[in-house]
């Protein structure tokens, strides 16, 4: 679109002012062009050079530019507002280009294939100018949007004179001025860089708003620190993993700090100095904390605390230490050292000393338990006490008792004792006394005797005293009384009996107390237990609180951090002082820095190509390119039609192309060749990726041609390794490309005659092979046709077991709902989801019931599940509580009325109505009031909510001879439809097993057909002829390979490989003479000059020499699209090495921007780069992973300490869908197809996996993907054979496989992610399998592992789910797995689809994970971007492990691949599409055959 101004004839001069940036350039650091313009020039006369155009002075350049006479001008401005700068004091509009028209007299300078632009600002002083601070070469072609075209005369100062510009005014001649305010004015609001101003500005603010966030986020998380107790220098050294594990049992003594880490990393760090060492210097960061603290935050899963989660986050990468806060460090220079990466976290916990508090504490038991022991002895002894008292008692009660009676008895037989004197013992005491009376006399008689002899006078005297002692003896005798006798032995017998009863008494009173304290104490005995232990508990509660407590207060955990450093004259002083573990905001600072620039550049027009915005912005209004594409000679030899017509495409585009590269299909091989054209044309070229690997790969594939001077600009402390590609390479690079080329010519002629004979050699071995293979597949061609025969039949079994299970699966859902329904109505359940509710609603409302109205569904359910005993037991509590229910009653009625009155949502009165609600809520509070208290509610009763309140009372016999009838129907109605749907159940009962026997029938008759399938495959001839074919198949693929054979053959085709050999013969027994002559001159020459570029000191002496014009020159370059624009010397070590200066990217001259893997970058990132050159050329796959957003993970609680005017949880999803769409594919769905092209042959992979993954690229009335080589399937085998139980599993033949999985899948407590347990153990077993049945290749000489060719293949395992991929690896744990690839870059890995974009394995195995009881989410499997990358990463073979049940079920949105939204998909069955083409190409197992074990059907 062209605006014109200034139609008119009047003569008014446009003053271009070139005097204040002659010498000088533009001192605004955002201008893009801030060289002088004579730098400048000296630049666009370089390029004019390359078109054969003739130098000029610059006087003479301007004057053809800027005519005197009226000329056209077009006007562009890229602003989206009004830019202003100063000069010298006076206002400037900025960024206005203007491009003359091309003249005649301008053509013979500008090559008709350029244009001109000057770029500049408009000043206002006393003579409105156009200061002049950019002159820019721009593709002819270019599409040019939006211009205003002007027609003006001009005026030119190209010097000074008195500080100001100099115009060479005609003397007398007015110059009436071209530019005024309203021109201006005019011009700035003409010339826009979009149509749709608003609308772009709009999304320009957005992420205007998105930066600012990102800054303030930024700021925030740079307050973070951790206090530190003390860094130590540690002195380490490291060795290779490699030679560590050739002294594993030394070496693991001598691991730094015996940290066990330290072992598995690729540079194994040890404390001592071995063989093969290098020394490295680490600092150890120890930092404690109290462990309670931090034990108050645990994770989900209780294993870590969320402190030690974010500390391990926030230590990984970008620390630094300082000697204050982070906050203060903005004030204050060298506080802080800038440290590298971490090499190991380690966790130890010190526990305090708690032995004295257990000592004492034990100790207080031990005094407790006595304490209570002797206080329940006590209490035991004064309860014996008392016992013992009652005892005594009771006991001297009843030997009252008994001595009464004894002694009554005693009195009573005293008379009769006496006179029967039967007791013997008083028998003996008589007769004792009598003795003794008897013996007195006796003496008294003898006395007497003796006396007379010897007194003979007085024996008459005598003979009266012995009579007389003879009658006193007699009556004394006579006098003994025999009762006293028994009077005393009742006495005495009553003293003993006293006596005795004591004895017995106190006896017994001793056993009882002993009998009572074993009682009391077995009875206090629980309670004595229990009171020691309740009082051990106790003390052993504060015992273990005081434990506790001391464990809290005095218990750390240490954290041990250790960190790489590269600044080795740090010393142990200095690091004493550093107290900080601060956040190095540095990289991320720079970061949001480079995005603010790049977006405020764009915004206010400081870009090199004016016409950028609306190429991004409004790329559907832009002209279809209608440039005739001319013939190019390519650099490559081996591009394909399409990718040579994508290089075309590009090399004509109009500023903006787009190239959408899907897997495998070689963008990198199109990127290096793009670049190459554009470099041949005199162009300077960027290429820029958000990956380093991304670009290295480009310039790795670059022609090896002197024209090339390839410069990767990487500053010295981001290199982790040395690049090839480096300034100090230029002079190497050089010379390898010159060299690279002689060598492969003296190559070729030394080995000539060896090569030639081994050719022969091989080729004969190779001929005599498919001899041997044609003469066996004419004997195996009956069995081919047998084995093709019956695998249709399989077929066709497998179709029919399919179908009869789709329909068993529909009478069995119409069987679960049939008996849903009946078990429903069983249950009076007549609710919205029942057909036959209305037929019950019409049966029972047929008739008027006078007390239960109002039928309705709920009331139905209730009268069929009402028990009629319990609603008599209501009525009779009714009767019981009439004034309460009366009450109840009149409540109900006035609840009625209220209802009627209120508006039925918000409760409120109806208009006019107001006070009558109001009395009724009044007097509906005084009834309310008015209840007696007896705690029943009927509103709870059943037949409360059946019938009006007002009729209960007076009606209950009628009540319930109604709910007796409608019972009786609702059991009829249920009887009725029982009989109706019983005999539906039956009918599909029997179609479901007549089902089941024919798909068991079905299942056997394939099983026959796969054995005699099997048993044709087992023959030992048809064996040979599979197995010899598989040798010869990969016998040609590396003769092909190691003789360098491109030409390509069908598939299995070896009768056109063998010709394609034979050809290549023939042109070497041809060749052999004129090459030998030709080269007998050449050669001695090429060695000399291949002998002078590879020595040493010539290289050095050249390096100093020539690196800096090389460098002055380097036409192709290399930075992430994150990257800084300037580096200097201080940043390049490099650069300020051989004084080549700093560098800025804005100001190289760079032509086109080439931006690789761009689906992955958001358009901030994609901004930086672009802005940078004239045409951008962007390359990627929006059928790939798009942008991720890195605080995506972030929840509600992260955001409660932040300004929510600026973020919240809500503005972050905002930002999160605002950086996670593809800016890519946006621009690619509404681009021109001229703009654009999509590379269609893939490299990477077997046809069949191709076809797996097509249906991503697949669109209406076109293939997709097609393969890139004819003989591709020959060179992609994966060549296993393996048979589980006699079945083969997995075969040479068959490239994609299914295994079906039929177990729910789970979550690990507490844990977001998701596993399959039994999906696991088939992955897990699968790795095992191939691994084993690759040894076994390995010993048979089938696979080759040598020093230089080793062909054991790469494995990968992709889980859609991170928690899958750990249970896998747990799995494994200790697998060696020795027989797959060792290469670095090819190892075994498993890992989730984010982290395996861009990587790619001979052997994939895909774990879908996902199957679900009941409801869902979709999550991954919706997302058809992760899963495309997922299926394209394998070569040779693909195994997805799922559950076809399900993923057949889910349907997904695939938009057309070229934005035509007519050609969408909607609810495209992705995955049973997918599973249909594996079971086309290749097989579908089951999970027990891989793992052996049957599973049940869910």
């Amino acid at each position: 679109m062209n605006e014109k101004i200034n139609e008119q004839e009047e003569e008014k001069y446009l003053a271009v002012d070139f005097s204040i940036n002659l010498e000088i350039g533009s001192r605004n650091r955002d201008d893009i062009y801030r060289e002088s313009l004579k730098e400048q020039f000296k630049k666009i006369q370089r390029k004019l050079k390359l078109y054969g155009k003739e130098e000029i002075e610059f006087e003479e350049f301007v004057r053809l530019c800027f005519p005197k006479i009226k000329s056209t001008y077009y006007v562009s401005a890229p602003s989206f507002r009004v830019v202003t700068t100063e000069y010298n004091g006076y206002k400037a509009i900025s960024n206005m280009y203007i491009r003359p028209e091309k003249t005649i007299a301008l053509s013979s300078i500008i090559p008709e294939e350029l244009d001109i632009f000057f770029v500049g600002d408009f000043m206002t002083n006393r003579f409105t100018s156009f200061v002049i601070k950019g002159i820019e070469l721009i593709d002819n072609s270019i599409s040019k949007p939006i211009e205003t075209e002007i027609r003006c005369n001009t005026i030119c100062a190209l010097k000074k004179s008195l500080g100001e510009a100099y115009y060479e005014f005609e003397e007398g001649k007015e110059y009436p001025s071209f530019l005024n305010n309203n021109t201006i004015i005019n011009l700035t609001e003409k010339t826009c860089p979009v149509y749709e101003l608003d609308d772009v500005i709009s999304i320009l603010d957005d992420w205007g708003d998105y930066i600012e966030f990102r800054g303030y986020y930024l700021k925030e998380q740079s307050k973070k620190n951790e206090k530190i107790n003390k860094v130590e220098l540690k002195k380490a050294y490291s060795i290779s993993r490699s030679e560590y594990k050739k002294n594993v049992k030394d070496y693991s003594e001598l691991l730094l700090d015996g940290i066990k880490s330290f072992e598995k990393r690729d540079e194994v760090i040890l404390n001592e100095n071995v063989e093969n060492s290098k020394e490295i210097t680490l600092i150890k960061v120890e930092i404690s904390r109290n462990l309670s603290e931090i034990n108050q935050n645990l994770l989900d899963d209780k294993k870590m605390s969320l402190y030690e989660k974010e500390l391990r986050k926030f230590s990984k990468d970008n620390v630094a230490l300082s000697l204050i806060e982070p906050q203060y460090t903005q004030y204050m220079k060298n506080i802080i050292l800038y440290i590298g990466d971490r090499l190991a976290f380690e966790v130890e916990d010190i526990y305090p000393d708690c032995s004295k508090i257990i000592n004492k504490f034990n100790e207080k038991i031990k005094q407790e338990e006595t304490s209570i022991n002797d206080r329940y002895r006590k209490i035991i002894e004064n309860k014996v006490s008392e016992a013992k008292k009652e005892k005594n008692k009771e006991l001297e009660k009843l030997e009252k008792e008994e001595k009464e009676e004894y002694f009554k008895q005693l009195d009573n037989t005293l008379e009769t004792d006496i006179l029967e004197n039967k007791d013997q013992d008083i028998k003996k005491e008589i007769q004792k006394q009598i003795k003794e009376i008897k013996d007195k006399y006796n003496n008294l008689r003898k006395k007497i005797k003796k006396s007379n002899k010897k007194q003979k006078d007085k024996n008459i005297e005598n003979k009266e005293e012995i009579e007389k002692i003879a009658q006193n003896e007699k009556e004394e005798i006579s006098k003994i009384d025999i009762s006293n006798f028994y009077i005393e032995r009742n006495e005495k017998l009553k003293e003993e009996y006293i006596k005795d009863k004591k004895i017995e008494r106190d006896k017994k009173v001793k056993n009882f107390c002993i009998a009572k304290e074993k009682e009391i104490r077995q009875e206090l005995e629980p309670s004595i237990a229990q009171e020691k232990q309740s009082r051990k508990e106790k003390l052993e509660e504060e015992k273990n609180k005081k434990i506790e407590a001391t464990k809290a207060e005095l218990s750390q955990r240490y954290f041990y951090i250790y960190f790489k450093i590269d600044d080795k004259k740090i010393n142990d002083e200095e690091l004493k002082n550093l107290n900080f573990l601060i956040y190095d905001n540095r990289a991320e600072k720079k970061k949001i820095e480079r995005q603010e620039k790049a977006l405020y550049s764009l915004y206010d027009g400081y870009v090199k190509n004016p016409f950028l915005a609306s190429y991004f912005f409004e790329a559907e209004k832009l002209p279809e390119n209608e440039n005739e594409i001319q013939e190019i000679e390519y650099f490559s030899e081996r591009l394909n039609d399409r990718q040579k017509e994508a290089v075309k495409r590009a090399v004509r585009s109009k500023g903006l192309f787009l190239l959408q590269g899907p897997p495998g299909t070689g963008k990198t091989e199109v990127i290096a060749e793009i670049a190459a054209q554009y470099i041949k044309q005199g162009r300077k070229v960027l290429i820029s990726s958000e990956t380093h690997k991304a670009i290295d790969n480009v310039f790795e594939r670059l022609p090896k041609i002197p024209e090339i001077r390839a410069l990767r600009l990487l500053p010295s402390s981001t290199l982790t390794k040395e690049t090839n590609y480096s300034p100090k390479k230029l002079v190497d690079n050089l010379y390898f490309n010159i060299s690279s080329v002689l060598n492969r010519k003296i190559k070729q002629y030394n080995n000539f005659k060896t090569m030639k004979n081994d050719f022969n050699d091989k080729m004969q071995d190779l001929k005599f092979r498919h001899k041997r293979l044609l003469e066996l597949k004419e004997s195996c061609k009956d069995i081919e046709n047998k084995k093709k025969k019956f695998q249709q039949e399989i077929s066709e079994c497998d179709t029919k077991i399919q179908t009869k299970r789709d329909l068993r699966k529909v009478c069995e859902n119409e069987k679960n709902e049939y008996e849903i329904l009946l078990s429903e109505i069983e249950k009076g359940n007549f609710n919205d989801e029942i057909d036959d509710k209305r037929k019950i609603l019409i049966s029972l409302s047929s008739e008027n019931y006078l007390y239960i109205n109002y039928l309705n569904l709920e009331k139905i359910k209730k009268i069929h599940e009402l028990d009629i005993e319990q609603v008599e037991e209501e009525f009779k509590l009714i009767e019981e509580n009439e004034q309460k229910f009366s009450i109840e009653s009149q409540k109900q009625e006035l609840k009625s009325k209220i209802e009627k009155l209120v508006d039925p949502d918000t409760y409120l009165p109806l208009s006019g109505k107001e006070k009558e609600v109001k009395k009724l809520q009044e007097d509906l509070i005084r009834l309310k009031n008015n209840e007696p208290e007896d705690n029943i509610d009927y509103s709870k009763y059943n037949i409360v909510s059946l019938v009006p309140a007002n009729e209960i009372s007076t009606n209950k016999n009628g009540i319930i001879k109604e709910l007796m009838e409608i019972k009786l129907k609702i059991n009829n109605f249920i009887s009725e439809e029982r009989e109706e749907i019983a005999p539906k159940i039956e009918e599909l009962d029997a179609k479901i097993e007549n089902m089941i026997k024919e798909i068991a029938d079905t299942k056997k008759k394939k099983d026959e057909l796969s054995s005699k399938k099997e048993e044709l495959e087992n023959d030992n001839s048809y064996t040979d002829f599979k197995e010899k074919g598989q040798v010869l198949k990969r016998e040609i693929k590396r003769f092909f390979e190691e003789f360098e054979i491109y030409e390509e053959y069908e598939e299995n085709n070896f009768d056109v490989a063998i010709e394609i050999i034979e050809k290549k013969w023939k042109d070497i027994e041809i060749n052999q003479g004129s090459l030998e002559e030709e080269n007998k001159l050449k050669i001695p020459m090429y060695e000399s000059i291949c002998k002078y570029l590879a020595d040493e000191k010539i290289l050095e002496e050249d390096r100093i020499s020539f690196t800096k014009k090389l460098f002055i020159n380097a036409n192709i370059f290399g930075i992430t699209c994150t990257s800084r624009d300037n580096f200097t010397e201080d940043a390049m070590e490099e650069l300020r090495e051989y004084n080549l200066g700093d560098v800025n990217i804005r100001n190289v001259g760079i032509d086109v921007v080439i931006i690789d893997e761009v689906s992955k970058s958001s358009f901030l990132e994609l901004l930086i780069s672009t802005l940078y050159g004239k045409t951008v050329i962007l390359v990627g796959d929006h059928r790939q992973l798009p942008p991720l957003y890195d605080l995506k993970h972030l929840k509600e609680n992260d955001f409660e300490n932040l300004d929510p005017t600026i973020i919240n949880y809500q503005r972050n999803k905002e930002y999160q869908e605002l950086y996670e769409k593809s800016f890519f594919k946006e621009l690619f769905e509404k681009i021109p197809d001229s703009y654009k092209i999509m590379l269609n042959k893939q490299y990477r992979c077997h046809s069949d996996i191709m076809d797996v993954f097509n249906h991503f690229y697949k669109t209406a009335g076109k293939k997709g993907l097609e393969i890139g080589l004819t003989n591709q399937n020959d060179i992609k085998q994966h060549g296993l054979s393996i048979k589980e139980k006699n079945k083969i599993l997995i075969d040479p033949e068959n490239h994609v496989y299914f295994v079906n999985c039929n177990e729910y899948e789970s979550r690990n407590e507490d844990s977001s992610s998701i596993i399959n347990e039994q999906e696991a153990e088939v992955v897990s077993k699968l790795l095992k399998l191939i691994n084993e049945e690759y040894g076994n290749m390995l010993k048979k000489g089938d696979l080759v592992c040598e020093k230089n060719y080793d062909e054991r293949k790469s494995i990968g395992v992709i889980c859609t789910y991170s928690d899958q991929a750990k249970q896998i690896k747990n799995k494994i744990k200790g697998e060696k797995f020795e027989n797959f690839s060792k290469k670095r870059e090819e190892r075994l890995i498993i890992n989730t689809v984010d982290d395996f974009q861009g990587d790619e394995r001979d052997i994939i195995i895909l774990s879908m994970v996902r199957n679900p009881k009941g409801r869902h989410n979709r999550e991954f499997i919706d997302q058809f971007e992760r899963i495309n990358v997922a299926l394209s990463r394998a070569r040779c073979m693909l195994i997805i492990v799922g559950a076809q049940d399900f993923l057949s079920k889910t349907s997904i949105d695939l938009p057309d691949i070229n934005g035509h939204k007519e050609l969408d998909r909607k609810s495209f069955p992705i995955y049973k599409e997918i599973i249909k083409t594996i079971k086309m190409k290749g097989r579908i197992l089951q999970a027990e055959d891989i793992i052996g074990e049957e599973k049940n059907d869910k």
